[in-house]
């Protein structure tokens, strides 16, 4: 079974005119599922290098135009995601999932649900499942066992695992054992894993600890700040080639 590529984005970062051409590139044959992030003035669970994109993308983001960048990476055969803070929705979550659907989402993670809002976990996979909305179980290596298990029951999503504790930091983590302790929980349930992966030997080697494909973010943003769509779409291929190695 073909390796899985997903690709983030703080949506519009730095702004709408400089990243439509990078969403614009992405194709199915390469990239599999993108996610993009709603801005959020508090990006807490967000890595040091994403949380700088979010002040930007707050100040040009427009729903309409997501929504109609969402639309078109549908049309090409590519699954959107949004990634997104509960915290910006405990207000009114039946209304922002709502709304989320009806941009065109297939799914949401929701990076705070399980460390603020844990108690309100069956309540909003419940909201979620009445708009046909997928939540996307989001997992770090500190997540206890009890909790991913009871996750992987409540959902049926693909699995996003984090291997470090946030985007953008590099810590000593033991890939391999992370793979099989994660896999031997999640059983089939296809897992991507995000967080520190910057290359192709990173890809690699995440791919040999058991994962069924790959997330990245964090390095497409000097890219974005460059405007370097030929740099972006050339390092592209060649992760997918890796992935296509298995």
């Amino acid at each position: 079974m073909r390796k899985k590529l997903a690709v983030y984005f703080t949506f519009p970062f730095p702004d709408y005119p400089t990243i439509k051409p990078f969403l614009d590139s992405i194709n199915s044959e390469i990239v599999d599922y993108v996610e993009l992030g709603i801005p959020v003035s508090k990006p807490y669970y967000d890595g040091p290098k994403i949380r700088t994109t979010h002040g930007s993308s707050m100040q040009h983001y427009k729903p309409e135009e997501m929504r109609k960048e969402i639309k078109e990476l549908k049309n090409k055969g590519i699954k959107p995601f949004a990634l997104t803070y509960l915290n910006s929705i405990e207000k009114d979550v039946e209304s922002g999932v709502k709304n989320l659907k009806d941009s065109g989402f297939d799914g949401v993670i929701f990076p705070d649900l399980l460390i603020d809002y844990y108690d309100t976990k069956d309540s909003t996979i419940e909201i979620m499942n009445r708009e046909g909305l997928s939540l996307i179980p989001f997992f770090t290596s500190s997540t206890p066992d009890m909790v991913v298990e009871t996750m992987l029951k409540e959902t049926k999503s693909w699995v996003y695992h984090g291997l470090q504790p946030s985007t953008g930091v590099n810590v000593p983590v033991d890939t391999a054992k992370t793979g099989e302790r994660i896999r031997k929980i999640s059983g089939s349930r296809e897992i991507i894993f995000g967080f520190g992966i910057s290359n192709a030997d990173d890809a690699r080697m995440v791919i040999e600890s058991g994962a069924d494909g790959i997330a990245i973010g964090s390095m497409f943003i000097d890219y974005l700040k460059r405007r370097d769509l030929e740099g972006f779409k050339k390092v592209l291929e060649e992760i997918r080639g890796v992935l296509n190695e298995f």
